[in-house]
């Protein structure tokens, strides 16, 4: 005996229909399911006897059960084209050179007093806040405004440290400082600017 109407098989299976029309579509199916059938496949007169129409409560069962299968299915043809709701920026995308240069970096000469390679480091520091970098590529931006006797420095640095190694920002900004502020110069300063308070 063959089944006139599945879950799997159906019309309804492709569309989703509120459960508000449930009456219409009660009433549409009995009528479908109670015409007499008018292609005959050449098979016996049992395999053409129709089953019983659904029930209501059946045919909202079906409806909810063709309902979640399609909703499965998106969801599934959603992740496998990618086109799922993105969870953040993709790792290990960076900010590339171009968008440090993008904010206009200060370059690093000399300095004629300690402060003002205080000052170059605190703005680096700003313009990196306002990119996604690692703490190697901070270093590696940052060394590119090094010029003049700066640029000399840092290539004399760089060279007593192992080929390829990771220089962290805060590696950089420790050799920077020593080589450029005097120690305990940023005391004294802290100590002068509080007495001006």
């Amino acid at each position: 005996m063959k089944f006139l109407f599945s879950s799997v098989n159906s019309v309804w299976h492709d569309y989703i229909v509120p459960l508000q029309c449930a009456d219409i579509i009660n009433n549409y199916w009995l009528r479908i399911v109670q015409m007499p059938r008018t292609r005959s496949t050449g098979a016996s007169d049992d395999d053409d006897l129709l089953p019983p129409p659904p029930t209501p409560t059946e045919l909202i069962a079906m409806l909810a059960e063709g309902q979640r299968t399609m909703a499965e299915a998106l969801r599934t043809i959603a992740n496998r084209d990618g086109r799922g709701p993105r969870q953040g920026p993709d790792p290990n995308q960076y900010s590339d050179f171009k968008d440090f240069l993008d904010t206009k970096p200060p370059i690093f000469k000399e300095a004629e007093e300690p402060l003002q390679a205080d000052e170059w480091l605190n703005t680096l520091e700003q313009k990196f806040r306002l990119l996604r970098l690692t703490e190697v590529l901070k270093t590696e931006y940052a060394s590119h405004q090094l010029h003049g006797p700066a640029g000399i420095w840092w290539s004399h640095h760089r060279s007593t440290m192992p080929a390829n190694a990771q220089i962290t920002w805060d590696q950089f900004k420790s050799a920077f400082r020593g080589n450029y502020i005097p120690p305990g110069l940023m005391a004294i300063k802290h100590t002068e600017f509080m007495k001006l308070t």
